[in-house]
Formats: structure tokens, sequence, C-alpha cells
């Protein structure tokens, strides 16, 4: 997946490598577990092309690599989080957490 790191360096990263992608307002961000790397592509774009990769939706903003997630907690309002090999908790929303509880069950 072609990226942009920092001073706006080209980068070509395996989407294997991509922990999760992060939309905030009009930008996507791609984390892996060292450097954030801007996307231009919208985030329903990547969830098409990573999809067979493993990369799923969990939020209107979020999307997350399965094979990455270290473990998944449920917090006291019955929320999710999917903890990432970074350190980060990615939360997970009541609409797309049964989805998700499906593929790592």
């Amino acid at each position: 997946m072609e990226a942009f790191g920092d001073q706006n360096r080209r980068a070509q990263i395996p989407i294997a490598e991509i922990l999760y992608f992060e939309a905030d307002a009009e930008q996507v961000f791609a984390y892996t577990e060292k450097e954030i790397f801007q996307v231009h592509q919208r985030l329903y774009q990547v969830e098409t092309l990573g999809g067979a990769a493993g990369i799923i939706r969990v939020s209107k903003s979020h999307l997350v690599n399965l094979r990455k997630i270290q473990s998944v907690r449920t917090a006291l309002n019955s929320r999710l989080y999917a903890k990432m090999p970074n350190g980060e908790e990615v939360l997970v929303s009541r609409k797309y957490a049964p989805a998700l509880k499906e593929r790592i069950a």
C-alpha cells in the first residue's frame, strides 16, 4: 500500500504490517508498530482493498488488522477495546462488535 511518512516521504508498506487505520476529518492514517503514515485513500477504499488481508471495520473511523490484535477487552460500559502491538487500544463500536467477535472466535 502506498503511504506517506515524515516530510511527505513516499513509502510502500505491506498491508500485513499495518496494525490499524484511523480516519480523522479528511485524512486517513496507517499505524505500524513504529511509524504513522498518511494514506491518500478514503477509509472505505482501504476497507475494500484490505478485506482479503484481514482488515475489518470496527468503528466509523477505524479499521483493524485482525492478525495483529493481541487481545480484546470489555470495559465497564460494555464497550470493546482491541489492544494492538504498539500499546494502543482501538475502540470497537457496538455496531461492529458482533462481526469482530465472530471473526476472532
